[in-house]
């Protein structure tokens, strides 16, 4: 196996999939729509839905979610925020790649 190969095949361990990263964020916007968190809702809003899911988007929503981390925090349940730290080091790493 070649090198590329094999750090090819590290990186893909510690990358999760996209589809993943992306249920969880749109299972915190579900619940916030439910609890009208609308101080989350606004910073999320500006990058959800991603309409083609391309390295810029996921950019977006990085910043949206640190964002909501940032300004929302009084607002998000103690389950949210650790939901909203995993989906920024899941998107970070998705851009990162």
């Amino acid at each position: 196996m070649t090198i590329a190969k094999r750090r090819s095949a590290r990186l893909s361990r510690c990358v999760p999939p996209l589809h993943e990263t992306l249920r969880i964020v749109a299972d915190l916007v579900d619940g916030w729509c439910d609890r009208r968190c609308l101080r989350a809702l606004r910073q999320i809003l500006q990058a959800w839905p991603l309409a083609s899911g391309l390295t810029d988007e996921l950019g977006e929503l990085l910043a949206a979610l640190e964002r909501v981390r940032a300004f929302a925090k009084q607002d998000l349940t103690d389950d949210d925020l650790v939901r909203v730290e995993q989906a920024i080091h899941q998107v970070g790493l998705l851009v990162v790649r």
